[in-house]
């Protein structure tokens, strides 16, 4: 098969290296608007049938040209980019997967749907790591169930050894961090999508230690389509982020203060947002040498099997691998995004148009795949009763 990436940056790269793993990848480019930067990029990859290129995603013409020799292209550039890169694999008749992280473009991309399923292409938004690997989970849990009454999505990527002001450090794009803070979250309340404002309804959650005690609120893009898909038929399903304690705080006043918004302000005679700036300035300065990580996903389902009401809960805890030097951030987002790309590619996803992760992905051989990357998955069921007596 033939795979393209779109995106140089730390997502990108991780998911040419492990797409380059597979033997039935035949051709491997990953291309960037700025062409050292892909050659950079592929000291990491570290594949002879890798090569860079340079693309402008934002011409249609040149990204069609490009994506037509290509079976999948994986988007792994700022989300607000998922779009035009949708118009063009669809014009180009190539899969496409991308990491995703603002429902209300996937729901725009979804509007492509029929002009997908007529060139014969899959484009599966919101495929990184929640949303993406966390909701593939959930639907797993799903199904093991006669009925599902609740299902509760907590995610975290953070350092292993956190710094003041924030206890957080950039492990991916800034914008796609902002994104998750403002606005609203989807969330099933009584069996119907409903809103509730980001940062909100802090609650504590408890690891094993070192990790110890985190807190987990409301951020906007994890659950994507979840809501819709599932409403009537669950209760209750959320997704929260988790961060060290006091973080929520923190980013809620920074939002409450205005430096999390798009809308421009003149400065001196100059217009701005307040979000570029914000980007721009806080990056480097929550930038550090110490790269090591570790990724949190716990994913709690409450229902009936076999007439029995139980809970099945699902954990994963993935860190920073020494042996490449890839963040667990990168490995859970964009391993999670190559497995689809190559089940798109070989033929395991077959259905066509613009779809949900939850329609489309076979979930056991997904978690198979995840496996074979020695990211584990720790899953639990015990009754509800006994699981309510240990609360």
């Amino acid at each position: 098969m033939k795979i393209a990436v779109l995106g140089a940056g730390m997502q990108g790269t991780a998911c040419a290296f492990d797409a380059a793993q597979n033997p039935r990848v035949e051709k491997l480019v990953l291309a960037d608007l700025e062409l050292e930067k892909a050659q950079a990029a592929l000291s990491r990859v570290r594949s002879p049938k890798a090569v860079a290129q340079a693309v402008n995603v934002q011409d249609h013409g040149e990204l069609v040209r490009f994506l037509e020799p290509f079976d999948v292209v994986v988007s792994a550039v700022p989300y607000f980019f998922n779009y035009q890169i949708t118009q063009a694999a669809i014009a180009a008749r190539t899969h496409m997967v991308d990491m995703g992280g603002n429902t209300d473009l996937v729901l725009k991309q979804r509007q492509l749907s029929e002009e997908a399923k007529a060139a014969g292409v899959t484009i599966l938004p919101d495929a990184g790591l929640a949303p993406g690997l966390a909701n593939i989970l959930a639907v797993h849990g799903i199904e093991q169930m006669d009925k599902t009454q609740s299902v509760k999505i907590r995610v975290g990527g953070l350092p292993q050894n956190p710094k003041p002001p924030m206890n957080y450090q950039m492990f991916f794009s800034m914008h796609g961090l902002i994104n998750e803070y403002v606005g609203q979250s989807v969330v099933l309340k009584d069996g119907k999508v409903s809103y509730v404002e980001t940062l909100t309804d802090v609650e504590t959650v408890q690891f094993r230690e070192p990790i110890g005690t985190l807190e987990a609120f409301h951020t906007l893009g994890g659950i994507s389509t979840l809501p819709w898909t599932y409403e009537g038929r669950i209760q209750t399903m959320d997704y929260k982020t988790m961060r060290y304690p006091g973080h929520c705080a923190q980013a809620k006043l920074l939002n409450d203060l205005g430096l999390l918004s798009e809308e421009p302000v003149t400065v001196e005679g100059g217009t701005v947002s307040p979000r570029d700036v914000f980007a721009a300035v806080v990056t480097p300065r929550l930038s550090f040498d110490d790269n090591r990580d570790r990724v949190l996903i716990r994913v709690v389902i409450e229902g009936e099997k076999v007439g029995e009401a139980v809970r099945l809960s699902y954990e994963i805890i993935d860190e920073y691998d020494e042996a490449t030097g890839f963040t667990a951030m990168m490995r859970t987002t964009a391993f999670s995004v190559s497995i689809l790309a190559q089940m798109m590619g070989g033929g395991e996803i077959t259905a066509r148009g613009v779809v949900p992760l939850e329609t489309a992905v076979p979930t056991k051989a997904f978690l198979d795949a995840l496996e074979q990357r020695n990211i584990r998955v720790w899953m639990d069921t015990v009754a509800l009763e006994e699981a309510h007596s240990h609360c």
